[in-house]
């Protein structure tokens, strides 16, 4: 199962991302949480976290962060996205606003997809009081 947060509005997808993990191992009290970035990515690993499942916890909650704008993790994710579907294990992927023709190929494996983009007009406003937040 692959959920998709996408957009480019990084505060709201980070925290619909956190949200997300946080809301399904309250669900899911036996599942394992894994949470891998680019820094940490192994092809290896993740085949691993596709096929396996833990002796007692029923499900892995994987959270894929900005491995899809990676380009050594890309190619392998895109690859494998049937199998990531067809996995019991549940697949989160966070990534920035993504190009059409990626976001269409990763969409026709997702279970749920969400995405926050910044609004045109919307700017931050000069907060006077900012200055002693420090």
């Amino acid at each position: 199962m692959i959920y998709l947060i996408q957009g480019s509005d990084g505060i709201k997808t980070r925290h619909k991302y956190d949200a997300l993990i946080d809301s399904l191992l309250a669900r899911k009290l036996d599942s394992l949480a894994w949470k891998i970035d680019s820094e940490n990515f192994a092809e290896e690993k993740f085949r691993e976290l596709i096929v396996s499942q833990d002796l007692f916890a029923h499900k892995y909650i994987v959270g894929c962060d900005h491995l899809i704008g990676d380009k050594k993790s890309q190619e392998f994710i895109l690859a494998n996205l049937a199998s990531i579907k067809d996995s019991a294990n549940i697949f989160i992927l966070l990534e920035d606003a993504l190009e059409a023709k990626i976001l269409g190929q990763v969409k026709k494996h997702t279970e749920k997809d969400l995405s926050y983009d910044k609004k045109v007009g919307e700017e931050k406003r000069f907060n006077i009081f900012a200055i002693t937040d420090a």
